[in-house]
């Protein structure tokens, strides 16, 4: 028998010769030929990793869906639409138009790279910043819930909605914008990183601090700046929008300028219906896009019109009798002529109106029972052939004349992906001239529903003295009102003054020149009036103002 040290040098000469060069495979098998442990003789062994901090996702929109909905995953690179938390990158130049039609949606940071950008529906929180970038402008029309807001990058942001619940708004570069005296709620504390980031209005009354656009150098014409109590520079009107769907968008606006509206609201005008108008079948045309916004042409021998004091905004006769206006920012609106009989509500009717990128609003249907009055208005995105929202449109019985057929309701629908549903509904009431409170056919109530139309969330109230807007109501200073005062028909229009949130007060003689303001019941504001007398029409009122309609 080999010694123990004969028998290792020669176990180590094998080795190397017919080993070493196959260590993997020969201990591989070594391993497998290994009895195996059972999983009671095996230790638990954990490793631990470097600390990980939970990112939101980002959602980058490039507007590539069927639909403008912020829900549709077509409109985002990845196809991975927003949730809450997660943050959205607005970019490029397709569907610029967004809807938010997610109910309950709080979002992280905003970003506006491109273009302008306008974001509407269902009321939106942001938690995190909101930057646009140079050379782009974002619009929010919808609500904004959150309490507080910073804006950053050298963009341009507006917000439009008088239902935001913002207190605290850091504005640490570019301009920001409040396009009504409640869009930035009263009280709200600005903070402001940069000395000249609002445009400002130089002889804005003492009020809560907020910028308007800039002011028009034809007050006559276009749109007339307003003051923070709602009352316009240079004709002294009261003038004010509504939100009748509780969406974040004015639905109806008011001047005491526009004694007499066209859509059948009485002497509120319809947001979704504009109009023209040739006053006493003159060559002067004016186009009407809002109570307080009017752009005056005169029809030249050639039939092209010209327009009048410097506007940059355009009209053009159509096809087949039309007109065609055309804003500054590329919208295209279409009107029928005046070819129609006195009564007649299709005498300047909007037709159809289409915005920069493609989305249009179109006129669908008419209702011939109410002297042609509008009935159906389709909401359609750009590259899109399916309305994404349609308003239908019910009247009042009238005298057959256009001015009587008052407005019965609105419904609103939202397309589903399948079919058109309910979605909300506002119902009208208007005083019928038998006591003081507002003249035959003024609007006294509008009252929004939800749940399909089923379910009152809400009435807003008004009154009137010498035909005009005396006090105006929100859905909560009606609903205090009522419950401190009980019914208010016998209720004096001064108590009310408490629970609206606009009062007005009128020159004698009552000409629409607002003397004194209250805005929310609380801050109290005082004009004067002093007309130049080197442009005075006939009717005392300045050439120009929309109340020569």
């Amino acid at each position: 028998m080999a010694s123990a040290g004969l028998w290792q040098r020669e176990f180590a000469e094998y080795w190397r010769n017919n080993c070493l060069g196959y260590w993997p495979r020969h201990l591989s098998y070594w391993r497998r030929r290994q009895p195996q442990k059972t999983r009671a003789q095996r230790a638990l062994r954990l490793e631990a990793l470097e600390p990980r901090a939970m990112l939101s996702g980002t959602a980058t929109w490039n507007g590539m869906g069927a639909t403008n909905n912020l829900s549709d995953s077509g409109n985002y690179a990845g196809n991975a639409a927003p949730g809450t938390g997660d943050s959205v990158v607005f970019a490029g130049s397709t569907q610029t138009s967004v809807n938010n039609n997610i109910s309950g949606l709080s979002l992280n940071n905003v970003e506006f790279q491109t273009d302008s950008f306008t974001v509407g529906g269902n009321a939106l929180g942001i938690t995190g910043d909101v930057q646009v970038d140079a050379d782009a402008t974002a619009t929010f029309t919808t609500a904004i819930t959150s309490t507080q807001l910073t804006m950053t990058g050298p963009g341009t942001l507006i917000v439009t909605s008088t239902a935001n619940g913002l207190t605290t708004v850091s504005v640490q570069d570019g301009t920001l914008v409040a396009t009504s005296n409640t869009a930035l709620p009263v009280g709200c504390n600005l903070q402001v990183g940069d000395p000249t980031p609002f445009e400002e209005n130089p002889v804005q009354p003492p009020g809560p601090t907020f910028s308007r656009p800039a002011p028009n150098t034809q007050p006559s014409d276009a749109t007339l700046p307003v003051s923070a109590a709602d009352v316009t520079y240079g004709t002294d009107d009261s003038t004010l929008t509504a939100d009748d769907f509780g969406l974040g968008t004015a639905t109806r606006s008011y001047s005491s300028g526009l004694k007499t509206s066209t859509g059948g609201l009485g002497n509120w005008m319809l947001a979704d219906q504009p109009y023209a108008t040739r006053p006493g079948n003159s060559s002067t045309v004016k186009v009407v896009l809002s109570a307080n916004a009017c752009y005056g042409f005169t029809q030249n021998t050639d039939g092209s019109y010209s327009p009048v004091n410097g506007i940059q905004e355009k009209l053009a006769a159509g096809a087949n009798g039309t007109l065609v206006f055309t804003t500054r920012d590329g919208t295209i609106y279409e009107f029928n002529g005046f070819s129609f009989g006195a009564d007649d509500a299709r005498n300047g009717q909007f037709l159809a109106e289409c915005s920069p990128n493609g989305d249009s609003e179109t006129v669908a249907a008419l209702d011939a029972n109410h002297c042609y009055q509008i009935s159906t208005l389709d909401f359609t995105a750009s590259g899109s052939s399916t309305p994404y929202q349609v308003e239908q449109i019910a009247y009042d019985p009238g005298d057959g004349t256009a001015n009587t057929e008052h407005i019965a309701s609105i419904a609103l629908e939202d397309w589903n992906g399948s079919e058109l549903t309910p979605m909300r509904q506002v119902d009208y009431a208007y005083y019928d001239g038998s006591t003081s409170l507002g003249k035959a056919g003024d609007l006294e109530s509008a009252t929004e529903y939800v749940n399909g139309g089923l379910t009152a969330v809400g009435t807003s109230y008004y009154r009137y003295a010498n035909g005009y807007l005396a006090v105006a109501l929100s859905p909560q200073g009606y609903s205090n009102a009522v419950a401190t005062l009980g019914p208010l028909a016998n209720v004096a229009t001064a108590e009310l003054v408490p629970y609206s949130y606009a009062a007005f007060q009128y020159e004698s003689p009552a000409q629409g020149h607002v003397s004194v303001a209250t805005v929310d019941g609380l801050q109290v504001y005082a004009y004067s009036f002093s007309p130049n007398v080197n442009n005075i029409g006939s009717s005392g009122k300045r050439k120009g103002d929309i109340s020569d309609l």
